[in-house]
């Protein structure tokens, strides 16, 4: 999700007014630009919000961000943001243009695309999540300000955005007694939310403490996460220590998966999983609709031989029993500070067997140490923890033997998340060039890209 040629594309809404903010040169209109360092991710909200304050002087908002393709042109990297400085003006060679004096100007067939779709979506206000509706942000300060207050805390300036996307928005809050997260989550990831409500009371050690909770809108307020990621520290020392960690976590408070099944939790459980494959592979043509069609068109017969061998993996595999699984287990969700592990971001949260999020973590040789051996080394300190269940080779075969299932669990997830989007806001109704469009295809091709198109 990062820039290749040093620039975002700026969609920005007129203040109190219907103008889109457009960059003017001898009768040619067009998206204006900000520079941002080579590489730079799209979604982070904080390098984007301040990069238009430092450029453009005037406070904003990031409300999403996307890539929009239209072949053979090369991609562009587009963040929509929100104009707080009401009394910014641009200078003379910006303008706000709305849709009949934009018409006066030329505009490229690529962006003239992009802004058909912005103005379509201004006019019907249909967005897939609250927090890409201007104004919003408002609603949420009143309950962190409140929420702080009852807990003695006092927030220092205001809060500072993260990241804004199809699964969250984060923002950091600095307190008199240190920063705080808030975090809002979209109905189809609330999991995180009602683990955050089950875990306040228990408190088990690996996860962040929540300060306060509101179930319904899907927010969370929880305590500072000192220290670094995995991905940030490539230490193999801190990576076993934080395994080791997760294993405990996973056999105290990630066990008992009938609980978790109880309150809802998606059961992709070993013996499930044939059949969810015998689904998955059966309904995965129209799950990828509007894909170029060399991820669409396949030979089914390729997938349906894989059955009977994912059935005979899945019914060899016994202990450790199934647990409550991460889903998205990767070196920047784990971090590390004074000897202590902390897990989070739990949006993709199910049961399955535990070894499946180790396998994911250690499955990006990008992000592991570049220490020879590390990872059979980091593999056996984690398996050393569940060796009350059985021998050390034996969990060595079971490991191993589990890896070819990975694919499958992650193409569940985004097969998962694509099915509940259609609650929120219909595929039909998702515009080309929209973020939510552009979030299908992210989990489209996460699916395509996961089955070995």
């Amino acid at each position: 999700m990062a820039n290749s040629d040093g620039r975002f594309h700026i969609l920005m809404r007129q203040p109190d007014g219907n103008g889109l903010l457009m960059f003017v040169d001898s009768g040619q209109a067009s998206l204006p630009t900000i520079r941002v360092p080579q590489g730079s991710d799209i979604l982070d909200a904080q390098l984007v919000n301040g990069e238009v304050h430092k450029q453009w002087g005037v406070d904003v908002r990031m409300l999403h961000s996307m890539h929009c393709y239209r072949r053979p042109e090369s991609p562009l990297l587009v963040c929509t943001i929100e104009n707080c400085g009401h009394d910014w003006e641009p200078d003379e060679n910006y303008r706000w243009l709305d849709c009949e004096a934009l018409s006066a100007w030329r505009v490229s067939d690529f962006e003239a695309a992009i802004i058909e779709t912005w103005f379509c979506e201004q006019a019907t206000q249909r967005v897939l999540l609250p927090w890409w509706q201007p104004g919003w942000a408002a609603q949420a300060l009143e309950w962190i300000t409140d929420a702080l207050s009852d807990n003695k805390r006092v927030p220092l300036g205001r809060p500072e955005q993260l990241k804004s996307w199809y699964l969250s928005t984060v923002w950091r809050v600095p307190t008199t007694k240190g920063d705080r997260y808030f975090k809002a989550s979209p109905p189809y990831a609330a999991q995180e939310v009602a683990l955050a409500a089950r875990w306040r009371d228990s408190k088990p050690d690996g996860v962040p403490g929540a300060i306060a909770i509101d179930v319904e809108r899907s927010w969370v307020l929880t305590e500072d996460m000192q220290g670094r990621s995995l991905e940030q520290s490539r230490d193999i020392g801190e990576w076993g220590a934080a395994l080791r960690d997760y294993a405990r976590f996973q056999q105290g408070a990630g066990a008992v998966a009938n609980r978790y099944l109880a309150d809802g939790y998606e059961d992709r459980r070993l013996e499930r999983l044939p059949d969810l494959a015998a689904h998955l592979f059966a309904s995965h043509a129209k799950l990828l609709s509007g894909l170029p069609t060399n991820h669409v068109d396949y030979d089914a017969t390729r997938l349906r031989v894989l059955l009977p061998a994912i059935g005979e993996l899945c019914g060899s595999s016994g202990d450790p029993a199934d647990a409550l699984a991460h889903g998205d287990f990767h070196g920047m969700n784990v971090f590390r500070s004074g000897g202590r592990s902390l897990f989070f971001d739990w949006a993709a949260a199910h049961v399955s067997h535990p070894f499946f999020d180790v396998i994911e973590l250690l499955s990006a040789d990008d992000w592991m140490p570049s220490v020879p051996g590390a990872y059979e080394a980091l593999r056996d300190q984690y398996l050393a923890e569940w060796t009350a269940y059985e021998s050390m080779d034996c969990l060595r075969v079971l490991y191993e033997g589990l890896r070819p299932l990975w694919f499958l669990t992650s193409a569940l997830g985004s097969e998962s998340l694509l099915v509940a989007m259609e609650t929120s806001v219909p595929l039909s109704d998702r515009l080309v060039h929209s973020c939510a469009h552009w979030a299908t295809q992210q989990l489209q091709y996460g699916v395509a890209v996961t089955l070995g198109y």
